[in-house]
């Protein structure tokens, strides 16, 4: 069964990154 909270929680890292680059 995969990780689905370690994926989500990556997900998460990644938008927030994603966000504080453009802003």
């Amino acid at each position: 069964m995969p990780n689905i909270q370690g994926i989500i929680l990556n997900m998460g890292a990644v938008c927030s990154n994603i966000i504080n680059v453009h802003v």
